[in-house]
């Protein structure tokens, strides 16, 4: 079996390049590829219902789905260990916290107050997130040209400080 840089398996499994060696069939890594795109739906769709939700007047039941696919979609994205994880870690545990009782509440029946609780939780999680994204949005054409206005070049450049590249 000879790959694209003329090599054979065997030369391959003997440099470790071989999804095999590694512990991964290509079933293994169909199915984990699988998981993160129902992931990304999944949490694509929880952001767009609870969108709807608060457009609705703050529709407990929008709210509630959204909330659960967002949840569902991040574990499945990352896995449930990283997931566990992130949630537990010190410095994200009053985020979390907020965020886990905001969903309480929501589910329970204040969905105004609970999505204003759930929304600091969400601030306090994944703020070490918001300079990457927005590094990401200055590169999309029509956002870029957005975010390099006066007003908002000010607000975007105070978010991500002195970090100009992507991580990656």
């Amino acid at each position: 079996m000879t790959g694209d840089d003329g090599d054979d398996a065997t030369t391959r499994r003997a440099r470790g390049n071989d999804a095999t060696t590694r512990g991964l069939t290509a079933t293994t890594t169909g199915r984990i590829a699988s998981f993160v795109e129902i992931g990304i739906g999944l949490t694509s769709f929880g952001c767009g219902f609870t969108a709807l939700g608060v457009v609705f007047f703050f529709d407990r039941g929008l709210l509630a789905m959204g909330n659960l696919m967002f949840l569902s979609g991040v574990t499945l994205t990352i896995g449930p260990k990283q997931t566990v994880k992130f949630f537990v870690r010190p410095r994200n545990q009053r985020g979390a916290f907020c965020f886990l009782f905001g969903l309480a509440l929501v589910l329970y029946g204040w969905p105004f107050i609970g999505l204003l609780v759930e929304g600091y939780g969400f601030v306090a999680l994944f703020s070490a997130f918001f300079p990457t994204v927005l590094i990401f949005l200055k590169r999309v054409p029509v956002l870029g040209s957005f975010l390099s206005l006066p007003g908002v070049k000010h607000v975007t450049t105070s978010i991500i400080g002195k970090s100009q590249t992507l991580p990656v």
